[in-house]
């Protein structure tokens, strides 16, 4: 089946209400799919400026990218000690947590926690619709880091959400500045991408929200988030978190990604060569074999980014929400699915086997067989 006809499945299976795909490489073969709705009780067309909840494509879209500008300006290195920036981690083996094995999944840290939960009253300040405390986020960044490791930092991988969260909070200390300002500054801004890649307000009332994409009507919230970040601890942090909380479009998620592909090539100055490259590059043998300081690489067999990306070319990146990303370092081609898959609840109804069905009928028509 084409791109288009599998997408029109999900939406009639009731996977997702809308959708948002653009696959594309160097050699100029292009195709950009909306399909569905919003989700919302109007039914709002999705359109190209659709934005999404891109879930976890946060960590490689914004905190990656913003911790590699900081390499390049030597603001930080890939084996900087944390703890020199968060005093919260010089305790115990915490103390020997890198920013590389944050970024790679190798902290040690376990892979996720309710922190939210400890915030107190937390289930009615959502419900009122009123953000989140300033407060919250050092509070959250300090439970975070309290976290007993699951192994030696270097010696497992676990992919941790607590990791990225506590990332964030580097990058932020490196760069004395929020972590949305430095997206601002050296991604959006730098891309032309403006408001199409950028993180929202944990707060219902929020301005713009009628360009987003509904999710989950979540429970304790006690309404359809809709333009509000579906991740609880991201809301907790207010919205802007290193594991979570960014929304774009599927066009501003493959500019970004064809920019770091020419900038890996020596093709754009955005950045620099080397640290465009080391952000991609393979990783060493060890526990973090399958991730790069970002990205992920496609699964052996059964991957969500189907069965025709390389394996050893290949990244990607998969939000919860029903977001993904997957290229090829070699083929310098793009792919970008967005859903609200979700939008019925967390249970999975058969999205794994739609989404890379999907992505192989991308890379046939990249490939130029049709579809």
């Amino acid at each position: 089946m084409t791109p288009d006809l599998l997408l029109a499945d999900g939406l009639e299976r009731g996977l997702f209400t809308g959708a948002a795909l653009v696959a594309a490489d160097r050699d100029g073969h292009r195709l950009a799919i909306v399909a569905g709705d919003h989700g919302d009780p109007p039914a709002t067309p999705v359109s190209a400026t659709s934005r999404f909840d891109l879930a976890s494509l946060t960590k490689g879209l914004a905190t990656a990218l913003v911790c590699a500008r900081l390499v390049a300006d030597r603001a930080l290195t890939w084996e900087s000690p944390a703890c020199c920036l968060l005093p919260t981690l010089k305790r115990g083996r915490h103390r020997e947590i890198t920013v590389e094995q944050l970024l790679a999944h190798t902290s040690g840290l376990p892979a996720w926690a309710p922190l939210y939960q400890q915030r107190v009253h937390h289930a009615l300040l959502a419900a009122s619709g009123d953000p989140p405390p300033p407060a919250w986020r050092p509070a959250m960044v300090a439970h975070a880091a309290a976290s007993d490791l699951l192994a030696r930092p270097g010696e497992r991988f676990c992919y941790s959400d607590l990791g990225y969260l506590l990332l964030g909070a580097v990058v932020e200390v490196a760069a004395g500045a929020p972590l949305s300002c430095g997206l601002t500054a050296w991604v959006t801004e730098p891309l032309g991408l403006g408001e199409s890649l950028a993180f929202r307000p944990a707060c219902p009332r929020a301005g713009s929200w009628q360009g987003c994409v509904a999710t989950e009507a979540c429970g304790w919230r006690g309404r359809r988030l809709h333009g509000e970040v579906h991740d609880e601890n991201g809301w907790a942090m207010g919205g802007v978190a290193g594991h979570a909380g960014l929304f774009g479009t599927a066009t501003a998620v493959a500019t970004v990604v064809d920019r770091l592909l020419a900038a890996a090539r020596g093709d754009d100055a955005w950045l620099p060569t080397p640290v465009a490259r080391a952000l991609l590059a393979l990783p060493p043998q060890g526990p973090a074999e399958r991730w790069c300081r970002g990205f992920d690489r496609p699964s052996a067999v059964a991957s969500q980014a189907g069965e025709r990306l390389s394996r050893t070319t290949g990244r990607g990146l998969l939000g919860f929400t029903g977001t993904s990303v997957w290229f090829d370092l070699a083929q310098a081609a793009c792919v970008v699915v967005l859903t609200n898959r979700v939008h019925a609840g967390r249970a999975e109804r058969g999205f794994r086997d739609l989404r890379p069905a999907i992505y192989d009928a991308c890379w046939r028509f990249l490939s130029g067989e049709g579809g």
